[in-house]
């Protein structure tokens, strides 16, 4: 029985230990996020394709608009609320750091009692306004949001979790 116990805590310390990130610093680093200052933030979602099958505004249509706005706000909402010191602004406030994330793909899978919930894949770039140098690049992979019965408010939790994990990446 104690062979037994101790291999389970072994293998459960294990899966956790090897658990990867959803975020991961390809260059760079996050030192950015402990300025004190400001960030603008900018979306491109023209490129994003839905299950790889669609681009995204296919699967969306009429919706696509609010999904994208929504979907920003709730990010910038997140992200200010978790970060500790910097902040996302606008444009018009001459932040000193610009975050360019790049959307690949969004994926949406079946949870617990039919809700859904949806991973992101894609880049976040983020420049230094003052010297225009990019100090980090951040690859998405499967970053995975709350469920939900309905795929707009899941991709929302998406991008809300996304927005805390950025601002606490180390």
């Amino acid at each position: 029985m104690k062979k037994l116990f101790l291999f389970l805590i072994t293998a459960f310390l294990a899966v956790t230990v090897n658990a990867a990130s959803p975020l991961r610093i390809v260059y760079g680093s996050t030192s950015f996020l402990d300025t004190g200052t400001s960030a603008c933030v900018e979306m491109d979602f023209s490129n994003t394709t839905w299950e790889k099958e669609e681009t995204l505004k296919q699967h969306f249509n009429e919706e696509y608009d609010e999904l994208i706005n929504t979907s920003q706000s709730t990010f910038i909402d997140a992200f200010n609320s978790s970060g500790k010191k910097l902040k996302i602004v606008g444009k018009e406030e001459k932040p000193q750091y610009k975050i360019v994330i790049k959307f690949e793909n969004l994926h949406a899978t079946v949870g617990a009692f039919g809700r859904k919930y949806v991973r992101v894949w894609g880049t976040a770039t983020v420049t230094d306004l003052s010297s225009n140098e990019e100090v980090c690049l951040i690859k998405i992979t499967k970053l995975t949001g709350a469920e939900d019965y309905f795929t707009k408010e899941a991709t929302w939790k998406s991008f809300k979790k996304f927005g805390e994990v950025l601002a606490k990446l180390k």
